[in-house]
């Protein structure tokens, strides 16, 4: 009995850390935003949609994946999945009723770069997180890629 009472213990503390080591940072968010232009620009919009977009894992790092909007709410790449793309988010809200593709949109049309937050699924606990996701115009595309954390 008490060496099970060790291993929940043990489990307590460890849990956290490995979890922790499984999430991007802002950092890395905004370096793979960077990192995905600099691929836009010198290979076109049909192979860089493809690589930014499920199931390549080209542009996912832990938690952190790349998105692509037009400012019009229409999906052009998204790497957490496939069925994403094609589609019209432009009314689309999150659970509590926030409308952060409108909000993308009109940030875009006021800064070259720009974070926002909003609630979206995590794609390492399937749970409905926090989400602070870092974008950048780049033509007349909105490159995005978040983190997600519990507050």
């Amino acid at each position: 009995m008490r060496m099970l009472c060790l291993l929940m213990l043990m489990g307590l503390f460890i849990l956290p850390i490995c979890f922790a080591e499984g999430r991007g940072s802002k950092t890395d968010a905004e370096n793979l935003v960077k990192k995905s232009i600099n691929y836009l620009q010198k290979n076109g919009r049909e192979k860089s949609f493809k690589a930014f977009t499920a199931p390549s894992t080209e542009f996912i790092d832990r938690d952190i994946y790349v998105v692509a909007y037009d400012r019009k709410g229409n999906c052009y790449a998204h790497g957490q999945t496939e069925k994403m793309v094609g589609k019209n988010f432009i009314s689309i809200v999150d659970v509590s009723g926030k409308e952060y593709m409108k909000e993308r949109v009109k940030l875009s049309g006021e800064k070259n770069e720009f974070w926002h937050s909003y609630k979206f699924t995590d794609p390492l606990t399937k749970q409905v997180l926090n989400k602070d996701t870092f974008c950048t115009n780049y033509q007349d595309l909105i490159i995005c890629a978040g983190v997600y954390h519990e507050n």
